[in-house]
């Protein structure tokens, strides 16, 4: 197989395995791990509510004292209401792409060069078409074909520092923290409170 091929697969197919393997995980963790992921990833917590009405509303000052941006659903309705097929697939995407973020900042690099400008900042092999160049550190991208630039790859694991692998992880935390907050946010602006579908169609 041509390399600059199975390189585009690998970045392609990376992103699907990781979506399997964490919805697989998913399915195999206890209700309370998954519903603990779910929260910290979605903003969404399932919470257990007892059949006496006099014990929900006794319990509801200390959800509200231990939830405060976190959007609650009734634990009884999980498997069967539309929230549970949105935590698996919404958390699983997150997951998902924060895994690919790191594996593509700390494994397989893959960068966009213009012919004539400096090469990355480590060694990348270049494709444009059926033509491939080797790009290096301090060298100007320079390509046997009159393209204008070319698409890059590199495997950049043993180039990384405890540094760097620390600060890409630390992105990826970062936007973790971000995308937990939206789904609470859209469903509290929402004009739709008590049908929290509404809230993200």
């Amino acid at each position: 197989m041509d390399r600059g091929l199975l390189y585009g697969v690998i970045s392609y197919v990376a992103p699907v395995v990781f979506f399997g393997m964490i919805g697989l995980f998913l399915k195999l963790v206890t209700k309370e791990a998954r519903n603990f992921l779910f929260k910290q990833v979605i903003g969404t917590h399932y919470v257990r509510r007892d059949r006496n009405p006099a014990a929900n509303e006794a319990n509801d000052t200390v959800e509200k004292i231990e939830t405060v941006i976190y959007v609650e659903f009734d634990d009884a309705i999980e498997s069967t209401n539309w929230t549970s097929c949105v935590s698996y697939f919404l958390t699983s995407s997150i997951l998902a792409t924060l895994l690919t973020i790191i594996f593509e900042g700390c494994v397989l690099a893959s960068v966009g060069v213009v012919i004539g400008d400096p090469c990355p900042e480590y060694p990348v092999e270049c494709f444009y078409g059926n033509y491939s160049f080797y790009c290096n550190p301090g060298d100007i991208a320079m390509s046997p074909s009159a393209a204008q630039e070319a698409w890059c790859f590199g495997w950049i694991l043993r180039y990384q520092t405890a540094r760097d692998v620390i600060d890409v992880i630390g992105v990826s935390g970062g936007l973790l923290g971000i995308i937990s907050s939206i789904m609470p946010l859209v469903y509290y602006i929402s004009a739709y409170k008590d049908q929290p579908y509404k809230a993200i169609c």
